[in-house]
């Protein structure tokens, strides 16, 4: 498994498991609590604990929330990459509906947590930069990337990013945003 795929499934068990302790234990915590107050057994530090505990679960729950968005946004970005060559970061933030500064700091943590396996920012174009991707000035149609005589390309969707490239039929590739190998 290549760095990127590992690093979006490793966050999204995480994200997974915070969310469902978060909901469980804070169910648990808050039924206890509702239940001792009923009875008149709760006094003033157990209430206390019980609301320190249900703010820990709310704060789980919202890691949880916050990953699973933070995922949704990099298989948008990757599809507005890899299917428009969509590699400006103000283009991206217009098609996001998100100012450039969040994109930008997005990407960043991205690219930061392993999402991306070879991209950078490049603050001179204020772009993203795919390596072994040309640049978006230099690609206007598939019809520029000959391949060799004979050899037939077909379009692949990358299953550990949902990007869409071209490899020749029958052989495996690499995807160029997440790495991950497509047979």
């Amino acid at each position: 498994m290549n760095s990127s795929k590992a690093a979006i499934v490793i966050s999204s068990i995480l994200g997974k498991i915070a969310s469902i302790v978060g909901f469980l234990f804070g169910g648990i915590m808050l039924l206890g609590t509702i239940l001792l107050f009923l009875d008149g057994d709760l006094d003033e530090f157990g209430a206390g604990v019980m609301i320190v505990i249900i703010g820990f679960c709310v704060f789980l729950i919202i890691v949880g929330r916050r990953i699973k968005t933070r995922i949704r946004r990099f298989r948008q970005y990757v599809s507005l990459i890899s299917a428009h060559n969509m590699t400006s970061i103000d283009l991206l933030a217009s098609n996001t509906k998100q100012t450039s500064a969040f994109v930008k700091a997005d990407l960043q943590t991205m690219i930061n947590k392993r999402f991306f396996t070879n991209a950078r920012i490049d603050s001179a174009t204020n772009s993203i930069v795919i390596q072994g991707q040309p640049p978006a000035s230099s690609v206007n149609t598939q019809a520029q990337a000959q391949p060799a005589a004979g050899v037939q390309m077909v379009t692949f969707s990358c299953r550990g990013c949902g990007a869409s490239g071209t490899k020749p039929q029958g052989a495996s590739a690499h995807c160029e945003y997440c790495g991950s190998v497509s047979v």
